[in-house]
C-alpha cells in the first residue's frame, strides 16, 4: 500500500447491488479503519448549473433531509445502512462543506462523520452528465484505493446486446484509474481468487488483496495464466505479516476457464489497465461472472 489509510469509494447509483456491498465496505472500515466515501452523481439542474445551492439550503437538505434534492434519497439510504452497521455513530455530522471543483460550477457538497475507529465516512453529492468521468475525477481527488460499484441487472444477449447501451457499471470500470469492484452479491465471506497474468500490474495487487482477505477473515487463493513462477514471484513481494495463501494453481488464459475456476469464490480479481477492457478476456469475465469481479490497476 502506498499509504497507511485505505480509502474506499462506493458509487451509489440506485441499484440494489451497491447497497448490498455496503456491508463489505463497512467491514473494511471497521477492520482497517478506512476513510470511506459514499458518492452519488445527479443530473445538473438550473440551480446547480448556475453556481450551486446556497450553503444554508444544502445544509437543510443534506443534514436535515427535510427537502428533497434528487440524489439525496440514495445517499440517505446508504447513510442509514452504514449507521445500522455501526460505522456512523448517533451523533451530529462532523461538518458540511462545499468544495469548488475546477470546471464544475456546482462543485461538491460533502457531509462527513467520524467512525468509531477514527476513520471517516463522507457523503458526497455531485452533479454531471458524464457520470463515469465524474466518478473517475472523484477517485483522483480522494486518492481512492478501491472503488465499488453495483453490477447491472441481467446482461442483454444477442441482438438486444448489440442495440443496448453499455451498462453504466461497465462504463465506470473502463474509466476509473484505481482498482474497482463490480459488486454482485458482494459479502464479507467465502474466498477471494486472484488471477495473475505475469504483468507487474498483477503482481503488485497481492498485498492489497491480502489486506482485504485478512480484514474479512476469508481465504485468498492465487491462479496464474502465465505459469507458476508468476505466483512465486508475487508471493515474495508480500509483506511478512500477510496471511498464508490458501491455494495456488494454473488456469488457461480464457474467460471460460477463469469463470469455471472462480465458481466457488466470492470475488475474482484480474488485472486490466485503464481503457483496456473492451474486447478483452477480463471484460468477458466481468460481464458473465455470477460473482463480484475486481479489476486490478
Amino acid at each position: 500500500m502506498h499509504k497507511d489509510t485505505m480509502n474506499i469509494l462506493v458509487s451509489i447509483g440506485g441499484g440494489p447491488e451497491a447497497y448490498e456491498a455496503l456491508a463489505f465496505a463497512a467491514l473494511l472500515s471497521r477492520r482497517q479503519c478506512t476513510d470511506t466515501s459514499l458518492l452519488t452523481v445527479r443530473e445538473p439542474d438550473s440551480g446547480l448549473h448556475s453556481g450551486g445551492l446556497e450553503l444554508r439550503v444544502a445544509r437543510e437538505q443534506m443534514l436535515g433531509w427535510g427537502l428533497e434534492l434528487p440524489g439525496l434519497k440514495r445517499l440517505k439510504k446508504a447513510r442509514d445502512i452504514f449507521a445500522e452497521l455501526g460505522e456512523i455513530p448517533g451523533q451530529e455530522s462532523v461538518q458540511l462543506e462545499h468544495r469548488a471543483i475546477s470546471g464544475d460550477p456546482a462543485g461538491e457538497y460533502v457531509v462527513s462523520y467520524n467512525t468509531p475507529c477514527g476513520g471517516t465516512v463522507a457523503l458526497h453529492l455531485r452533479s454531471g452528465t458524464d457520470i463515469p468521468g465524474v466518478i473517475a475525477e472523484q477517485c483522483d481527488i480522494e486518492d481512492v484505493d478501491i472503488a465499488i460499484v453495483g453490477a447491472p441487472g441481467e446482461n442483454p444477449t444477442g441482438f438486444k446486446k448489440l442495440v443496448s447501451a453499455t451498462p453504466m457499471a461497465y462504463r465506470i470500470a473502463q474509466r476509473l484509474p484505481c482498482p474497482i469492484i463490480i459488486a454482485r452479491r458482494l459479502k464479507a465471506e467465502g474466498a477471494i481468487l486472484a488471477v495473475l497474468d505475469g504483468s507487474g500490474l498483477a503482481a503488485g495487487c497481492l498485498p492489497r488483496l491480502a489486506k482485504i482477505a485478512r480484514a474479512c477473515g476469508i481465504p485468498l487463493s492465487v491462479a496464474s495464466t502465465a505459469g507458476m513462477e508468476v505466483i512465486e514471484k508475487a508471493r515474495r513481494a508480500l509483506p511478512l505479516d500477510s496471511p498464508p495463501i490458501d491455494e495456488t494453481f494454473e488456469v488457461e488464459n480464457s474467460a471460460e476457464a477463469v469463470l469455471a475456476a472462480a465458481e466457488d469464490y466470492t470475488l475474482v480479481a484480474l488485472p486490466a489497465p485503464v481503457g483496456k477492457l473492451r474486447g478483452s478476456m477480463v471484460e468477458k469475465v466481468m460481464e458473465n461472472a455470477p460473482i463480484s469481479v475486481m479489476i486490478i490497476r
